[in-house]
């Protein structure tokens, strides 16, 4: 063979044996950058699993009732299991989170364990109290696991060594609360423009909703922001509106715009409502608002808005609950006082008040007591059935440093 033949082949493979190279090199890249991305779902879902579970046996120790014991049980049993599996998929030395996973096991079959014998009766005092040295130490687990997700801290390094001693899936109901009659998509884009604030430049299509509530989507853009929406089909109502950007100069306090935003709920026919929790982020506050009947709030109707701190004008609105839920209900009269369902409380919290709520209850809905009480220097709402005086939920307050929320 020639070496004028030979020196393109010699330079062929070479480029060949390149290409191979760099494709091998992209290959292991793309396959660590996966197992990265896979350790860090890992951690987040972990994380996550450990505040509900720690949130869990915090209210158990303040639950009185066997069947809402059953149900924090049955979500600790769940919660551990998976905080297992999640930490078995993370790029740990061997034994590294042993004392976690062994944590998670004896939580899993201890919560097992104890289910059957609320069938008879609730949980004691001795067996309630008996959770606050797992409550501790999970709530210690909680804290490291938030740790490394937020700082992307060394996953070995915080747990090695430590030494740590069902609902039924429904399908959505068909919305009760919406006009009977359809509307068109021009009658639609005409309620799109009225409910925007300030003056509307243009209402373009954008891709429909479809699902139990169907909607046209719009985009209205005004003077100074672009609003995203869907309006029902079913009667020409608002389902949901955000803003494309945010980032608004606050200059409004949160009082002022809960203000605003039960002024706009009553002027676009969601009627009267409360805030019951909310917070402020890039210039935005957001309320979410229970409407009221007669004063009782009701909880399945939950509406959020979202006010614009500069102007106090409604830049969003989430309303699927309110249009699948509300209705006017016949509230029974309680066949409890306030000071019923305070007694019925475990635990001695302090007492702060109590006020009459609608709360979602297995297929339906239950007329409550809503206790505000502290303990140990939080608050929590627990319901407490107004006819029956059973406990259905407990809610605890989370401040943050704009507001405050639930969980």
């Amino acid at each position: 063979m020639s070496r004028r033949i030979l020196i393109p082949i010699l330079v062929l493979m070479l480029i060949a044996s390149s290409v191979l190279t760099l494709r091998q090199t992209q290959r292991l890249r793309r396959a660590q950058l996966i197992a990265d991305e896979q350790a860090l779902a890992a951690l987040n879902q972990a994380a996550e699993e450990m505040q509900s579970l720690t949130l869990s046996l915090e209210k158990l120790t303040l639950s009185a009732h066997a069947a809402h014991q059953a149900r924090l049980l049955h979500a600790v049993a769940l919660s551990a299991g998976d905080v297992q599996q999640c930490l078995a998929a993370l790029p740990l030395e061997q034994d590294a989170a042993a004392g976690a996973m062994s944590l998670m096991g004896q939580l899993q079959a201890e919560a097992s364990s104890l289910l059957p014998s609320l069938t008879r009766a609730a949980l004691t005092d001795d067996q309630r109290s008996a959770l606050q040295q797992p409550l501790a130490l999970c709530s210690r687990l909680s804290s490291q696991l938030s740790l490394l997700r937020d700082e992307n801290a060394p996953a070995a390094d915080a747990l090695l060594n430590e030494d740590y001693p069902l609902p039924e899936v429904r399908p959505p109901a068909s919305p009760r609360g919406l006009p009977d009659h359809t509307v068109t998509r021009e009658a639609a884009r005409e309620a799109a423009r009225s409910l925007a604030p300030g003056s509307v430049l243009s209402v373009e299509d954008a891709p429909d909703a479809s699902g139990v509530l169907p909607a046209y989507g719009f985009t209205v853009k005004t003077e100074d922001l672009q609003l995203n929406m869907e309006i029902t089909c079913q009667g020409g109502k608002l389902l949901w509106m955000m803003p494309e950007t945010a980032g608004f100069s606050p200059q409004h306090t949160a009082e002022e715009c809960v203000a605003a935003a039960l002024a706009f709920l009553d002027q676009h026919g969601f009627g009267s409502a409360e805030a019951v929790y909310l917070q402020q982020y890039d210039g935005l506050c957001v309320v979410a608002a229970a409407p009221l009947q007669d004063g009782v709030l009701l909880y399945p109707d939950l509406l959020t808005v979202q006010v614009r701190m500069d102007t106090l004008d409604t830049a969003g609105l989430e309303a699927r609950s309110y249009w699948t839920n509300h209705t006017t209900r016949t509230l029974s009269t309680p066949a409890l006082t306030a000071d019923d369902a305070f007694s019925a409380l475990a635990g001695e919290p302090v007492r702060r008040n109590e006020r009459l709520c609608v709360i979602p209850a297995g297929d339906g809905e239950a007329l409550c007591w809503q206790c505000t009480v502290e303990k140990e220097g939080d608050t929590y709402l627990i319901y407490v059935d107004a006819a029956t005086g059973e406990e259905k939920a407990i809610r605890k307050v989370i401040p943050l440093d704009n507001g405050f929320t639930e969980a």
